[in-house]
């Protein structure tokens, strides 16, 4: 089967950084085994104003109309980006673009698979109603729980998700959570099938804590807690600061690394000094793909404090790595943590609960191999062959 994904972004294999576009590239890397996968991600011309200096370094190194990496055909059209108008004008340029490349330069395409409702899947929506062909759509996290929400994204993008999601012929959401937020809005016809995110097998079993910590230049002793997301409102990390504070009052030798970047640098960098603890809180920025597995393996709790999450792929990895998982009980992540043998959940913005479930997280002794054994339910292979499924039952 021929299959076009369209999504917002594709890195190249050499920058997999952030969850979602972690995600899109693994699934058509692995479909890529069994289907016919092209991906048209829009590369977008930014205007030459000092104010887009960071999106453009953000946007990647892959600048070539068509590529073709490892196994996947990739089109990265242009697609400019008009100040003030960009949430009407970069969908409908994206709609173009994939009516064009799926009729004339790749027919015989069986489906559209589009990842998040906007611009992705709105763009997408738009254009199957010209190709003719059912459309697949992936949603995360904040395209619906935020997405749906006027008050929050606005009438137009509000009313964009919604038409997404009911001209979708198949709904795949990353969590039931996700599901029940679209029927709270009304939505309750569309077809849906929970498929959590996937992760990677990330490092042999050879590879232990002490020679992870030490290829990163990290202290032997004490324990580390690694949190690893964006630095943006919806994770709250100055929560996951405070808590580390109160850990650190309670005497634990610990030390807090902060893999992401984000609007909120400034803001974390001002608390660290106000709580005084910039002697062991690490902000690492984005760090490449292929170090990430380095610095799960030298962590002993991966945690996050995040006021909503779809499926958040580093728990997932935590997993693999036989990692615990310490987090809030928000969105989907109940669903991935069913029980205390593989994490502790708390309430969100509570950094004493927090505080406490990250002691008794790296204090406790875990059984790292069912650890492992609850991450191999999200291996990429056994969610590319559930989404396979999904291809054949259009």
């Amino acid at each position: 089967m021929k299959v076009g994904f369209v999504a917002e972004s594709f890195p190249t294999a050499d920058e997999m950084s952030g969850g979602v576009r972690v995600s899109v590239r693994r699934q058509a890397d692995f479909l890529s085994r069994e289907h016919e996968v092209v991906v048209l991600a829009a590369r977008m011309v930014f205007p030459p104003f000092s104010r887009y200096s960071e999106m453009k370094a953000a946007q990647g190194r892959g600048e070539r109309f068509r590529s073709v990496e490892q196994s996947v055909r990739v089109y990265r059209p242009p697609c400019v980006h008009f100040p003030l108008l960009w949430k009407a004008a970069e969908p409908f340029q994206l709609a173009l673009w994939t009516v064009f490349i799926f009729s004339v330069l790749e027919r015989g395409t069986s489906l559209i698979h589009a990842h998040r409702c906007f611009p992705a899947g709105y763009a997408a929506a738009l254009a199957v109603s010209v190709l003719g062909l059912p459309l697949v759509l992936t949603v995360y996290g904040s395209d619906v729980n935020l997405g749906l929400d006027r008050a929050v994204v606005g009438a137009w993008v509000s009313s964009a998700t919604r038409f997404a999601l009911r001209r979708a012929s198949h709904v795949i959401a990353v969590s039931q959570a996700l599901v029940e937020r679209m029927r709270a809005f009304g939505l309750e016809g569309v077809k849906t099938r929970v498929i959590p995110s996937g992760a990677d097998q990330l490092l042999p079993d050879s590879m232990g804590q002490k020679e992870a910590r030490e290829a990163l230049g990290l202290p032997a002793g004490g324990k580390i807690v690694l949190m690893a997301s964006n630095l943006v409102p919806v994770k709250d990390p100055v929560t996951m600061l405070r808590a580390f504070a109160v850990l650190r009052g309670s005497e634990v030798d610990a030390t807090l690394v902060i893999l992401g970047k984000g609007e909120l640098e400034p803001v974390l960098q001002r608390e660290i000094a106000a709580l005084d603890i910039s002697d062991a809180v690490l902000l690492k920025g984005r760090r490449p793909r292929d170090e990430v597995p380095l610095w799960l393996r030298a962590s002993d709790v991966v945690a996050l404090s995040s006021l909503d999450e779809g499926c958040p792929v580093i728990a997932l990895e935590a997993f693999a790595s036989g990692r615990p998982f310490v987090g809030t009980a928000v969105g989907g992540v109940p669903e991935i943590v069913p029980d205390g043998g593989v994490g502790i959940l708390v309430e969100p913005s509570d950094p004493e609960a927090l505080a406490a479930a990250l002691k008794e997280a790296l204090g406790k002794s875990w059984n790292r191999e069912h650890i492992v054994r609850h991450g191999l339910r999200f291996s990429w292979e056994t969610v590319t062959r559930r989404i396979s499924a999904v291809y054949a039952g259009m």
